[in-house]
């Protein structure tokens, strides 16, 4: 499996979450999206320029499961748990529904990643650099996506209207 996602899939649920996957079913849910605003200087809109950042993420360590008394698992944690619904009932009528954890059996790790934004020439305010699958894993999850939103900061002189740049100047 050369898709970091099917490998993620297939050790945490198996093969047929992975075939799950490859149909596109809606059954597998997807780990929740990390945002960030991107500034930049209107120049730089016209220019183009990268941003980059450093993201702590979660990631299921599939080291755990094979060799757990590696060096590299000491510092390992149990991932979150899956969220599920159930009935509690009140009375013989009446009955409220409420969310439980069922632990997880997988071991999480957190790691850092180098991610480099790259504002490209003609850029819009609010504009989205997105990232596939790039954010914290859960086992038996897709992993969300990294979303920078592109703000531009005002120019003192200069105003953007479309493609095009304005300037407000007193001819005498």
């Amino acid at each position: 499996l050369s898709d970091p996602v099917k490998t993620l899939l297939y050790d945490t649920g198996g093969a047929e979450l992975v075939r799950k996957y490859e149909g596109e079913s809606t059954d597998i849910e997807k780990g929740d999206d990390f945002e960030v605003d991107v500034q930049v200087d209107l120049q730089d809109v016209y220019t183009g320029t990268s941003w980059a950042f450093q993201q702590k993420r979660r990631v299921v360590c599939r080291s755990c499961r094979l060799q757990p008394t590696l060096p590299r698992c000491r510092k390992c944690r149990r991932c979150p748990g899956e969220m599920r619904e159930r009935q509690r009932w009140i009375d013989h009528m009446h009955y409220t529904v409420e969310e439980y954890e069922v632990p997880s059996d997988e071991m999480c790790t957190h790691e850092e990643q180098d991610l480099t934004i790259v504002v490209e020439k003609g850029m819009f305010a609010g504009d989205r650099i997105v990232y596939a699958n790039k954010a914290s894993q859960k086992p038996k999850q897709v992993p969300g996506d990294v979303i920078g939103h592109l703000l531009i900061n005002e120019h003192p002189l200069f105003k953007r209207v479309g493609n095009d740049l304005v300037i407000d100047v007193a001819v005498s």
